[in-house]
């Protein structure tokens, strides 16, 4: 089994032997607001979730969007320096979610060495996604910033970026920029576009 697999499985056990609380919403529904203390580790069984702030005048910005079989609050739970919400934890469709608090939590990985392997592994990779996040936008020029995206993203030389607009936000670029810019790779021979999927060459 996977990782994630394994995750799946022993939360479900946990949740039969009634060990950990699980609750539902329906879409539009506010889990946690922001600035509120993280008390549970959440584990998302169904539907999907978004964590989303709200900017200075007033647009909702999303940090995050959770779906089946992610974590969240996973950094949070166990930070004593800083421990609340970034952003509220919205519903974008009915979910169900499984809720563990630390003691519980603390008591499970002491306990069960194959659920503590495979959620030390998948945290670890979130960090890692993260810290990939980090140092690309890092990347003062505009070009570099797309690139290094690309080629970090891709599957044997491809990458299918959904659309413009999407890899404008996930580059945190204008729409015109980030056009403007896979236009020029286009024409400079750096990469090729059939719609939306790119290869590198």
């Amino acid at each position: 089994m996977t990782n994630k697999e394994i995750i799946k499985h022993e939360i479900q056990k946990l949740i039969n032997e009634k060990k950990i609380i699980t609750t539902k919403t329906q879409s539009g529904g506010v889990l946690f607001n922001e600035g509120e203390t993280c008390e549970y580790l959440g584990y998302l069984l169904k539907g999907k979730l978004n964590i989303s702030t709200l900017s200075f005048k007033d647009k909702e910005e999303i940090i995050s969007t959770i779906n089946e079989g992610e974590f969240f609050g996973q950094f949070l739970i166990f930070n004593e320096s800083n421990s609340t919400y970034l952003g509220d934890v919205i519903a974008i469709k009915n979910s169900e979610i499984a809720l563990i608090n630390k003691n519980t939590l603390d008591n499970i990985l002491m306990a069960n060495k194959v659920f503590l392997n495979a959620y030390l592994c998948d945290i670890s990779i979130e960090a890692f996604r993260i810290k990939q996040q980090v140092k690309m936008l890092s990347h003062k020029k505009n070009i570099d910033r797309i690139i290094y995206y690309l080629k970090n993203n891709n599957v044997d030389g491809k990458i299918d970026i959904k659309s413009v607009t999407n890899l404008a936000k996930i580059v945190n670029l204008p729409r015109e920029n980030v056009s403007r810019i896979l236009t020029k790779l286009v024409k400079d021979g750096y990469i090729k576009k059939e719609d939306n999927i790119i290869t590198l060459n």
